[in-house]
């Protein structure tokens, strides 16, 4: 049987050919090889590294989707089905692509995206994941955006295969932004998932870009990691995706937000009735900014997952004890991070969670809670359980904490891997263990 993925990913400059295999990769960076890695793992290994390695060159990306009417046989293979309607929208797109490109100042196609979609046509299948990054340019004649064409010709042709975005390691102008912008407004948007790295977004992108995915129907991921959008990009994304009512995951990870930012974002969740998961790594939003997402949670009611890592929301000594006592309004009044601590984000969630049943998981890996912020933890989970309240994992770092507050830690959340996945048979293994003692 065909392969049902093909990828073109890392190679290095010594002329070494990329791997194909059916639904795994091989891929080669600094020298070294990583095999039977899948899809989404690769993707996350490259976002979160922060860079592209410099001695490894980009030769596109794509999905190849199963022949439409592929039966099984006797044998076990799979027959050709007709690939008919799917090829001719390819070819479709691409003739579209190549003439909007003579159109536009004469320019040549972004050679990546190009090479793309003929490895598409080539293997009868739909080209549905777009790589912009190096060495690809993106500007064209005149100081003109090369992704107008391409684009253009995505919503002229109405090309409905195209899921995926990603954009490296390129610093975006006006005109590029401008241009997705406008993709994201159309009619029939196709595009379920965009990611934005190291492109020097601005608060004014952030602006255009919210905008355009306000009223959006398609866009269900939307990440921006390592750009510095600071506050203002973070509040304006947060006004115009409170609209929003498909989005489900956003990642703004690493992009010097702060707790003005945060406390925007709030706004948001406290209106927005789609997002499921938030991921803020890496910035500096602090206690207060834990706080003001926090309280979010008494009116949402869709949010599962809030990820804090490396924020510094740690464990300083403050004058107030108790939320009761006053924390949160000494905030509210302007009351700075020396009043607030982790400990005030943990019995805030307690206050403003009680009766909220979505919520599961928060990320506090990468803050110094040290043993105050886990006693707080452990009273959180006693409450709760008290209660009669579905738990809330929180998972944290246990440097400069008791063994024993991090041990009761451990025994509420025990089923949570350090990668905040669930561990499979770690209940069973534990009522094997208590058998085998009464023996």
């Amino acid at each position: 049987a065909k392969p049902t993925r093909v990828s073109y990913l890392y190679f290095p400059t010594n002329g070494s050919a990329p791997h194909d295999s059916s639904c795994q990769y091989e891929y080669v960076i600094a020298g070294s090889a990583n095999k039977d890695i899948g899809d989404a793992d690769l993707l996350h290994h490259v976002r979160d590294s922060g860079q592209i390695p410099t001695e490894c060159i980009f030769a596109g990306f794509c999905t190849m989707g199963k022949k439409k009417g592929s039966k099984k046989k006797g044998n076990g293979k799979a027959s050709d089905g007709a690939a008919g309607p799917e090829k001719e929208l390819v070819q479709r797109f691409e003739k579209g692509y190549l003439k909007r490109c003579q159109e536009h100042n004469n320019d040549d196609p972004i050679a990546g995206i190009h090479q793309d979609i003929k490895a598409a046509l080539k293997a009868d299948a739909t080209y549905t994941q777009m790589m912009i990054v190096p060495p690809a340019e993106l500007t064209g004649s005149f100081e003109s955006s090369k992704l107008t064409p391409l684009f253009t010709a995505v919503v002229e042709t109405g090309y409905p295969y195209l899921k995926q975005i990603f954009v490296w390691n390129l610093i975006l102008k006006n005109s590029d932004i401008l241009t997705l912008a406008q993709y994201f407004k159309s009619a029939k948007p196709s595009v379920e998932q965009v990611e934005f790295m190291h492109t020097g977004i601005s608060r004014a992108g952030c602006r255009v870009l919210g905008e355009s995915l306000a009223f959006n129907r398609a866009v269900k991921k939307f990440s921006m990691l390592h750009n510095d959008i600071g506050d203002g990009g973070a509040a304006v994304l947060g006004s115009a995706l409170v609209f929003n009512q498909v989005l489900e995951v956003l990642r703004l990870e690493y992009c010097d937000i702060g707790a003005d930012g945060a406390e925007g974002l709030a706004r948001m969740l406290a209106s927005n009735a789609s997002i499921t998961e938030l991921y803020l790594p890496g910035n500096r939003i602090g206690a207060t900014g834990g706080v003001h997402l926090v309280k979010a949670l008494a009116s949402n009611r869709t949010l599962k997952r809030l990820d804090l890592q490396n924020n510094h929301i740690d464990c300083y000594h403050r004058a107030i004890d108790t939320v009761a006592s006053g924390a949160l309004t000494d905030m509210e009044e302007g009351g700075g991070d020396g009043e607030l601590d982790c400990v005030t984000v943990i019995e805030a969630m307690g206050v403003h969670a009680a009766r909220n049943g979505i919520f599961t998981y928060l990320d506090l890996f990468g803050n110094l809670l040290e043993t105050r912020g886990g006693q707080a933890v452990v009273d959180l989970y006693a409450a709760r359980k008290e209660a009669g309240a579905p738990t809330i994992n929180i998972r944290c770092n246990p440097m400069q904490m008791h063994s024993d507050v991090y041990s009761e830690i451990s025994k509420g959340t025990k089923w949570v891997a350090a990668d905040g996945k669930a561990k499979k048979g770690a209940k069973k293994g534990a009522k094997k263990g208590g058998k085998k003692k009464k023996k």
